[in-house]
């Protein structure tokens, strides 16, 4: 339970670029990295919203993605609690705003997962943030190609 409580302090620290940085120098990404592959659902729940809030700059996004994060992220697209599920996507969203994730997001099969979570029955909370990070990664070509492939 102090892990979960701890992952959300960090959540509501990183909406502040300071602390974002502060959290990047004692070596936050990896920890909260780290977690999402926990077999607790409340700890993957608790870091992948951190891992949200902190991946809006571009320093934050550098960190998460060396510690293998996207790919992480982009699993949990599928995990079997889409509340999880939806804040992964929120979390690749922030990331498809740059060119060089939106490449490795589509490689690693996001776009089909993404897509995926539209789907009837899935919570709106997840659609919602489903369609932000389509929307972000639709800008590139290749991404494009495979929603029309799919969808």
């Amino acid at each position: 339970r102090a892990k979960e409580r701890a992952a959300n302090c960090l959540e509501n620290l990183a909406l502040d670029r300071e602390s974002r940085k502060a959290m990047r120098e004692l070596g936050a990404s990896a920890c909260l990295v780290r977690m999402l592959t926990s077999v607790t659902d409340d700890w993957i729940r608790a870091a992948v919203g951190a891992l949200k809030n902190l991946s809006v700059d571009e320093e934050s996004k550098d960190e998460i993605s060396k510690k293998d994060g996207l790919a992480v992220l982009v699993a949990l697209l599928n995990h079997k609690d889409r509340v999880i599920g939806g804040k992964s996507a929120e979390c690749l969203g922030n990331f498809a705003s740059e060119d060089v994730y939106r490449t490795k997001i589509r490689e690693l099969d996001g776009v089909r997962l993404l897509l995926a979570l539209l789907e009837p029955g899935v919570p709106d909370e997840a659609r919602l943030a489903a369609v932000g990070a389509v929307l972000n990664l639709a800008v590139e070509d290749e991404s494009k190609q495979v929603i029309r492939e799919i969808g």
